[in-house]
């Protein structure tokens, strides 16, 4: 089994960058295009970032960050998943504040150049996102990407609801196979149990 971190890395970028503040707009500085593709297969762009609510800001609006590769808004036409459904904020492509209470989020984007060359990634924030890390991952189509040993990187106010520190997402054909092998741990429960969207 290939650990997902022995696959061939490409790009890597650590922004640490704590968006300008407004109200849905692009993150310019973000913009890259060093995604070169230089075979049509499987490649996995990882994003971090993070986003406060209204209460942890003062305010009585919370932080958003949304992704759009290659001009196609991510999660368009998926149903929202949070508490808070704005403009595409709300889906497993973006980091919502009202959810996330703080705590940052990763994004595993798998997806299917279908043509040779630069892919454009662009970012779009409401309120004042931070974006931590973007890592570009080419995959064969015979490895298996295996994640082991995570654990979210903070836990801020958190309630019973949880907070959705995760989430997958596919452009392309279907995968073949996917399984799901979690545990998790809270005092002195453990439980097996984990909810899939």
């Amino acid at each position: 089994m290939l650990d997902y971190f022995s696959m061939k890395k490409l790009f890597t970028k650590n922004y640490n960058l704590t968006a300008i503040g407004g109200d849905n707009y692009e993150l310019k500085e973000t913009r890259t295009s060093l995604l070169l593709c230089v075979e049509k297969d499987w490649h996995l762009i990882k994003v971090t970032a993070s986003a406060k609510n209204a209460k942890q800001k003062n305010s009585t609006d919370d932080d958003d960050l949304r992704m759009v590769l290659n001009g196609y808004e991510l999660g368009k036409y998926e149903i929202p998943q949070g508490q808070e459904h704005y403009k595409g904020f709300d889906i497993a492509a973006s980091w919502n504040g009202a959810t996330l209470k703080g705590n940052s989020k990763t994004v595993y984007l798998f997806f299917y150049a279908t043509q040779v060359g630069d892919n454009q990634l662009q970012f779009y924030a409401d309120g004042k996102p931070y974006l931590d890390s973007i890592e570009f991952y080419k995959l064969d189509t015979t490895e298996i990407f295996n994640l082991s040993e995570l654990k979210p990187s903070s836990i801020e106010d958190v309630d019973r609801s949880g907070i959705p520190w995760m989430s997958f997402v596919f452009i392309g054909p279907a995968p073949v196979e996917m399984k799901i092998l979690a545990s998790a741990e809270s005092g002195k429960q453990k439980t097996k149990q984990m909810e899939t969207i």
